[in-house]
């Protein structure tokens, strides 16, 4: 199971929810029937009936009809099967940024071997994917991913190593 996004809370009277879904898995989400929701730690099948919203997803569930078997799905995380994931050669759409998206975790360490801080979210801007760093537990800046500034990826050791301009990170 591929964990894909998590519902938030209910929407209206008759058993929607709110959701979110991560930004390299709404192909995946598009294309499915049926999802899974972690129920008392086992993944339950749950049938998507409608889909709606604009900034923010709303999805009605297949015998979710009210408010109250809706708040029995909120605030659980959300599965698709592996096999409910589309290959990249099969995707429609390419994934922007995809060669960052998995850097979420990952420390950032500067060419001299400087911890520089945590990535927390990778999030495409206009025009730039930018990373959302955790410097400490009070601050946070925002770092441009690009091929000017990213020198390695170190899946092994989840690292990034950057290297910056001069006051960039003084901002």
């Amino acid at each position: 199971m591929i964990k894909i996004g998590h519902t938030k809370k209910t929407h209206g009277l008759r058993g929607g929810v709110k959701a979110t879904i991560e930004e390299k898995f709404y192909e995946d989400f598009d294309a499915a029937e049926f999802l899974f929701i972690e129920i008392n730690g086992k993944q339950v099948p749950y049938f998507i009936e409608e889909v709606t919203g604009g900034k923010e997803l709303i999805i009605k569930f297949e015998d979710i009809d009210d408010i109250d078997a809706a708040r029995l799905i909120t605030s659980k995380e959300l599965f698709l099967k592996e096999d409910q994931i589309i290959p990249a050669e099969q995707r429609k759409y390419s994934q922007i940024g995809n060669e960052y998206n998995e850097t979420q975790g990952f420390a950032m360490i500067s060419t001299e071997g400087k911890y520089i801080g945590t990535i927390s979210e990778v999030m495409e801007m206009p025009g730039q994917i930018m990373a959302l760093v955790q410097m400490d537990e009070n601050e946070e800046k925002l770092i441009p991913l690009n091929e000017y500034f990213v020198v390695e990826i170190n899946e092994a050791e989840k690292q990034v190593v950057i290297d910056l301009p001069d006051g960039l990170l003084e901002l």
